[in-house]
């Protein structure tokens, strides 16, 4: 596992840490599921954070794992398949993940090659914190 901090600066985000731990948790959890060999990275990354009241976040879960065909990703980025088994099924977490990202206006999006590996982003904006004069 390698993590990846590409931040910046290091601002202190104000946000909901529980739902952005539970996402994360899930898609590190999926990805390193499915990579018997190979490596799974976390990486954060947001834009210029100067004066900004708030920043887009990007918080990113690359693997090497079994990939899957681009159809069935978008398939599942885009829809709300609950958990039926038409498409296969992503899992609870992915379900999770998708429910908890919307509840935070954000967006996930992906990219994935048989035999090669997963690429998935969250993105979502958090206020900064700063320091009252």
């Amino acid at each position: 596992m390698k993590l990846d901090w590409n931040l910046t600066s290091s601002p202190i985000f104000i946000g909901d840490e529980a739902k952005i731990r539970r996402m994360l948790i899930n898609l590190v959890d999926n990805a390193v599921k499915f990579t018997s060999t190979g490596s799974v990275t976390l990486s954060a990354n947001t834009q210029s954070v100067t004066d900004a009241p708030e920043a887009e976040l990007e918080l990113t879960v690359k693997d090497t794992r079994i990939g899957i065909s681009a159809n069935k990703l978008k398939i599942w980025l885009e829809h709300d398949l609950g958990y039926s088994p038409s498409y296969g099924n992503p899992g609870l977490g992915w379900q999770i993940t998708k429910e908890l990202l919307k509840r935070m206006n954000g967006t996930m999006t992906g990219i994935s090659e048989p035999g090669r590996g997963t690429e998935i982003s969250l993105q979502f904006t958090l206020k900064i914190y700063q320091e009252s004069a």
